[in-house]
């Protein structure tokens, strides 16, 4: 009986052993995954702080020597004729690429600005 016992008593200390194995593992795991998330975060806005300080800008940070988003609101008529054609920016393509300047609501012939000192070179580019 008392070898029973002792044999129970070994096998529910390997069992509770195995348990904290598995989950200071299981633990560590979490640890790795969340502090790669982390990582991923930091290297993300890193490179976007590092684009907005170089100035090459893309459609969703501005040109360089943008106004505040917002600071404005104006509108431009646009026609582009090719070979007597109507270019139509009214296609889904050429909506609201850029929140600086863009065209929007399905209406191909209004240029929407949305801040100071955004060319229109830059909607264009923002569109290709």
């Amino acid at each position: 009986m008392g070898d029973n016992r002792e044999s129970r008593r070994e096998k529910e200390r390997e069992n509770y052993a195995d348990r904290q194995k598995s989950q200071k593992q299981k633990n560590r795991l979490i640890a790795a995954g969340v502090i790669a998330g982390i990582l991923a975060i930091i290297a993300f806005a890193g490179y976007h702080y590092y684009e907005k300080i170089t100035g090459t800008g893309t459609a969703m940070s501005g040109p360089p020597g943008a106004g505040k988003l917002g600071g404005e609101h104006e509108h431009a008529a646009i026609l582009l004729r090719i070979f007597g054609d109507k270019f139509n920016f009214a296609l889904p393509e050429y909506q609201v690429k850029s929140p600086y300047i863009h065209f929007e609501s399905g209406n191909g012939d209004t240029i929407h600005r949305h801040a100071g000192n955004v060319q229109l070179g830059f909607l264009f580019k923002s569109i290709k």
